[in-house]
């Protein structure tokens, strides 16, 4: 596990042709972001980006960050694949300093040591917005 947690092992796991985690989005993000009103939102570790370029298709604006340079390259030919943009940083978790405070946070199998958990979900509380989160139809 705690090669898992360098970037050079995503860099090589996101490097060949395939997306591991395939093109389609989570079933569990696209039930929950169908709840809401559409706004800003961070995706944290995320990898291909197949997450975060659904968020986008449907209207989001997304900051999308990962340590991994093979993630963003993957990502971003995946956008244009998708006709959609989208902001993508490499950068580690402790180092991502948003400009904005954003609606809501999609954070999906991401990997985090055991000791630094709890303080990467803390830092991520961080960038949210205080008070309820708008749904549709509300």
């Amino acid at each position: 596990m705690a090669g898992s947690l360098k970037p050079h092992f995503w860099d090589k796991r996101f490097g060949g042709d395939k997306y591991i985690y395939g093109e389609q989005p989570n079933e569990y993000l696209k039930e929950k972001l169908s709840e809401l009103k559409v706004g800003t939102i961070p995706f944290p570790c995320d990898g291909g980006g197949r997450n975060s370029i659904y968020a986008a298709s449907i209207g989001w604006k997304v900051d999308a960050f990962d340590m991994s340079t093979s993630g963003k390259k993957k990502t971003m030919l995946l956008a244009e694949k998708s006709c959609v943009q989208l902001n993508y940083s490499v950068c580690m978790l402790e180092d991502f300093e948003p400009e904005i405070k954003y609606y809501a946070m999609a954070l999906i199998y991401a990997h985090f040591r055991k000791e630094s958990g709890r303080g990467y979900h803390q830092k991520l509380s961080q960038f949210l917005k205080s008070g309820r989160i708008s749904r549709k139809n509300t």
